[in-house]
């Protein structure tokens, strides 16, 4: 730690703004939602 600092902090954020600006940046797709409908208390047990 320099003055409050960490070096290897910042090196890892520089090298991380660097490689969005030269491969840009692609949001990871969502899953889709699961299909719960057979989960639950089943009609047998109502």
């Amino acid at each position: 730690m320099i003055d409050g600092g960490d070096p290897q902090h910042d090196a890892a954020i520089a090298h991380m703004l660097d490689e969005i600006k030269r491969n840009g940046y692609t949001p990871p797709k969502r899953p889709k939602f699961p299909n719960r409908s057979g989960m639950g208390v089943t009609d047998d047990d109502k």
